[in-house]
């Protein structure tokens, strides 16, 4: 999945958002049970956290029937304004991307800010629709997502993960 991105918000925030979601209960896009969904894929930015150094992007991979996940964070602190713009890739690959060992990569203006090499299970079902951004207000008090504070443009979806970025 990739993407640019113009941010409508500051890097100040204290909020979670999510760039893009799979039809799921992670997100609460469809009451519990509506959805046949048994798998989530996610991706968004963290500012939640009280201290300006634990700020991150986020990429999540799951299963809703065994309630685990796996979650890699950008490992760069990003200043942002609204206005800027970015570009934005989300891969990932069980057997591993690009011949390497890690099965999930964040791509910021087309170098990796987050890997992560956990193995999960790759045989549930991923809904084939995707949401930008997230129901406004969803999750509890303390993991609060909210809808995307942005314009996403030229998104693009690949059956294969992407490695190399030159739009």
């Amino acid at each position: 999945i990739e993407f640019w991105f113009i941010f409508k918000c500051n890097s100040t925030l204290f909020d979670k958002a999510l760039f893009f979601d799979f039809a799921n209960e992670f997100t609460n896009h469809f009451i519990k049970d509506s959805s046949n969904t048994k798998a989530y894929l996610s991706g968004g930015w963290c500012g939640w956290p009280l201290s300006e150094n634990q700020k991150y992007f986020f990429f999540t991979i799951g299963s809703a029937e065994t309630k685990t996940a796996i979650t890699i964070m950008s490992k760069d602190l990003i200043k942002f304004r609204t206005g800027d713009t970015c570009h934005f890739a989300f891969a990932w690959d069980i057997n591993g991307i690009g011949g390497s060992q890690e099965k999930m990569r964040i791509y910021r203006n087309g170098c990796v800010i987050a890997s992560g090499s956990s193995l999960w299970n790759s045989s549930e079902t991923l809904d084939s629709f995707m949401y930008l951004g997230a129901k406004p207000g969803y999750g509890a008090r303390d993991e609060r997502f909210n809808a995307v504070r942005g314009i996403t443009d030229n998104l693009k979806i690949y059956n294969f993960a992407k490695v190399s970025y030159s739009d």
